[in-house]
């Protein structure tokens, strides 16, 4: 399945299709999650059921296939497994990103009846101490253990994200260990950039960097470095805008989640005069040229960099990522190649 869907996603890139849709339908959320990308204000304009319906019409007619609904969350909106349905209609691959809160035996079983492909509840400690350090919420622990539960009863596939920091320090064995015990994928990060307003208050959360190296050699957690070193200068390739896309809740359409720049908006434009707009045609341009900052690097074959990280840490879009420098100094040490790290210019 995996190299069928790497083929797949190869031939969207080649051919401008939105393969794969991140659908943001509400900003509201029942957490106070401390690194949530989404600003606080959670007041943001939404599309009715029919808007989103519509606009699920457009891509779906554009060649989506893939599409992950998130918020906020999800759930906060009655009318979510309205829109689901009419997605799985037009004969797209459902996933879901939830607190799993929300998530009550009846709705879980709706979510196997259409069909979901997977559904991801975070987690952030197998215990309320470190979970609710993060959620900042009394007893989310137990409404997300009780989603997962129903998730898990009515037959779906499900998988476990989470994000280590300060607030959960040493919570990924547990994590690792809680996703076993029930059949679980789990996808575990370390990486926290911030909000979509460039605030970087999330930032602060983040392990400093001799408390990663661990992580990053752990082979169970979602820090996977194959292929790397790699050869020849550093260049953005990414899929945003080419083959990926994001649905902000009013409508407005990103290149992708962590890239925040208005392509158009799906209520009041075609999805043709959005994707080759001139505006997502100066960035496919852009970002098929060089990185000139970094070109000179040593860490450049370690550097695993996302152009929307960097524009979010003031860095543009062809800038040095910090965060990305700095997993690549500890890639670098990890396999061996400390000189490397050691060499580089730390930013």
């Amino acid at each position: 399945m995996g190299r069928l869907y790497g083929q797949l996603q190869d031939a969207a890139r080649a051919s401008l299709t939105p393969f794969d849709t991140m659908f943001e339908v509400t900003r509201r959320c029942n957490l106070r999650c401390a690194h949530c990308y989404n600003p606080p204000d959670r007041t943001a304009a939404e599309m009715d059921t029919a808007q989103a319906c519509a606009a699920l019409d457009k891509i779906a007619a554009a060649g989506g296939f893939m599409l992950t609904f998130t918020g906020g969350e999800a759930m906060c909106r009655p009318d979510f497994l309205d829109i689901a349905a009419h997605a799985r209609s037009l004969g797209f691959a459902v996933t879901l990103i939830s607190n799993g809160t929300l998530i009550t035996a009846e709705a879980a079983r709706r979510m196997a009846a259409l069909g979901f492909a997977d559904v991801g509840v975070t987690l952030y400690g197998a215990r309320p101490g470190p979970h609710e350090a993060v959620t900042r919420t009394p007893g989310s622990h137990e409404k997300s253990l009780r989603g997962i539960q129903n998730i898990l009863d009515a037959g779906l596939h499900a998988t476990l994200r989470s994000v280590i920091m300060k607030p959960n320090r040493g919570e990924h064995e547990a994590l690792v260990q809680f996703a076993a015990d029930r059949g679980m994928r789990q996808l575990i990060d370390v990486h926290v950039s911030p909000r979509q307003d460039s605030d970087p208050a999330p930032v602060e959360l983040q392990l400093p960097e001799e408390d990663l190296e661990p992580l990053y050699a752990d082979p169970r957690l979602n820090l996977s470095f194959a292929g790397l070193p790699r050869t020849g200068p550093p260049r953005p390739d990414c899929d945003a805008g080419r083959s990926v896309c994001a649905v902000c809740p009013d409508g407005t359409v990103y290149p992708c989640i962590q890239l925040p720049v208005s392509l158009g908006n799906i209520v009041q434009q075609s999805f043709d005069e959005i994707w080759n707009g001139p505006s997502a045609r100066d960035l496919r341009e852009l970002m098929a040229g060089p990185l000139p900052e970094c070109s000179a690097c040593a860490l450049g074959g370690y550097c695993l960099r996302c152009s929307g990280v960097a524009f979010l840490e003031g860095r543009g879009l062809l800038g040095p990522s910090p965060s990305a420098c700095q997993g690549a100094r500890v890639i670098a040490r990890l396999l061996g190649h400390g000189h490397a790290a050691t060499d580089a210019v730390k930013s």
